[in-house]
């Protein structure tokens, strides 16, 4: 199965540089955006929910992105990313970051 190439809309990607300066758990946001770039690279469109139309919502603690699949170029868009609390994630613990 070929791959699909993860992409980061600058404005996604200067929000994650915000959030990773910002950050007291850098090491948890790069790991969660590095899990999200591999998962996202196989079946995107299995990943996460739906959120409208043609955007999907994808939860890896402590990050949230929103994303395209753009099928015939293989391709996946990282359109936003927000930074999000392990409780509001669904269950994740008690930790608030």
């Amino acid at each position: 199965m070929t791959p699909y190439s993860v992409v980061w809309h600058a404005d996604a990607h200067d929000l994650l540089a915000e959030i990773w300066l910002q950050a007291r758990d850098r090491s948890d946001v790069s790991d969660s955006a590095n899990a999200i770039d591999e998962l996202l690279r196989f079946e995107p469109t299995l990943q996460g929910r739906v959120y409208d139309e043609q955007t999907r919502c994808l939860t890896m603690p402590p990050l949230q992105v929103y994303f395209d699949v753009l099928e015939r170029d293989r391709l996946v868009r990282i359109a936003h990313v927000r930074r999000i609390n392990f409780d509001s994630a669904g269950g994740n613990g008690s930790r608030k970051n």
